[in-house]
């Protein structure tokens, strides 16, 4: 009898998911778990994310309401109010370096428990109702636990308080510790997403085959909120766009938790934020297969046009990355074209974009 293999549920953050989850799942999909009957639970509609799985189990609708709260693999106000609301701001200070002032900046954080009951026994309830359905001997990986994957002695979760890595330098003790591992890229499947033939069929009918476009990600998360860019800014952007690009279409992309325009988008753009959460991310993977490049402050949704080979055009702090603290362009094969300054006028945004451009438009 075929044995199961179920990966699941995720529930934390998108970024986390495309670049420290759906990866390893799809690579020892093909390998290791090839034989097997293989299940992955995520959010309704990410089913695009784990082609090589037989079947996709979403999340129920009655946690969703956690998915604007998620941070790594966890969520906010996991247990004691941990993780709560983090914040980091970037503070100017001038230093003289060869004779020169020369701006530098120094990180302020802040910090705030969640409140409300803990998150962690409402996962661990869901997780139980998942398992009742699977057979008893079935393997299962849960990104919010503890993991082992003794193939490659590979450790991911979130780590016991007795682990060895938990003895590290803290401000909390021991058991109020929330120690995640990530499961890092060399671990991963090194293929890009691909859209699901529905996904290409729906963008078809939403926008012309033909018509090249640019995405827009219009972050806007409660979690790391110094991370939002102005939505008035994305509004005048996107006009600058339209006008220098008239030949490509504007994409605006998102989830409604997380992002700008759920409540519509600006003039003669492609909303594909606001579309069927079922087929969602695989029509916006479709999008990024169009897409000349995908541009937006720091975001994990981001992740989703690196993921699908998407050229990435990103601002961000200069600390986030750890490149020079002046304000120079930087590349870097891992998270695209980064222009680092997490707050940048409309101006300056758009003149750094239209040199990106040059590499993937014929337009002027």
């Amino acid at each position: 009898m075929t044995k199961t293999v179920f990966f699941g549920p995720f529930i934390g953050e998108f970024g986390w998911e495309l670049m420290s989850w759906q990866g390893w799942v799809r690579k020892v999909c093909s390998d290791t778990f090839r034989n097997h009957r293989k299940i992955a639970s995520s959010y309704e509609g990410r089913a695009a994310l784990y082609p090589d799985v037989d079947e996709f189990w979403p999340v129920p609708k009655s946690f969703e309401i956690h998915i604007k709260n998620s941070v790594q693999y966890l969520i906010k106000g996991w247990r004691n109010g941990l993780p709560g609301s983090k914040e980091i701001r970037l503070i100017p200070e001038k230093s003289m370096r060869d004779g020169q002032v020369h701006l530098d900046y120094r990180e302020e954080e802040s910090y705030e428990l969640a409140h409300g009951p803990d998150v962690e026994p409402l996962a661990s309830a869901m997780l139980d109702d998942f398992r009742r359905m699977l057979p008893p001997d079935t393997i299962i990986f849960t990104p919010w636990k503890y993991n082992k994957f003794e193939e490659s002695n590979l450790e991911f979760g979130l780590l016991p308080s007795n682990h060895p890595l938990a003895n590290i330098e803290h401000t909390l003790p021991k058991e109020l510790r929330l120690i995640v591992l990530e499961i890092p890229p060399r671990y991963q499947s090194t293929a890009k997403l691909q859209a699901t033939s529905p996904g290409r069929e729906i963008l078809a009918d939403l926008v012309d085959p033909d018509t090249k476009l640019i995405a827009v990600f219009p972050r806007s998360r409660e979690h790391y909120s110094t991370s939002n860019w102005p939505k008035d800014k994305y509004e005048k952007l996107i006009v600058r766009l339209q006008q220098e690009f008239p030949q490509i279409k504007v994409a605006v992309v998102g989830d409604p938790q997380g992002a700008y325009f759920f409540d519509g988008v600006p003039f003669n753009t492609l909303d594909l934020i606001n579309i069927d959460p079922i087929n969602r991310v695989s029509v916006q993977i479709a999008a990024m297969e169009r897409s000349l490049f995908a541009l937006g402050s720091r975001s994990g949704g981001l992740c989703l046009a690196n993921c699908a080979d998407c050229p990435v055009f990103k601002w961000s702090n200069p600390h986030e990355y750890g490149y020079s603290k002046a304000h120079q362009h930087t590349s870097t094969p891992e998270y695209g074209y980064i222009y680092p300054k997490a707050q940048p006028e409309v101006g300056e945004i758009f003149e750094a974009i239209k040199e990106f451009s040059k590499k993937y438009s014929s337009e002027p």
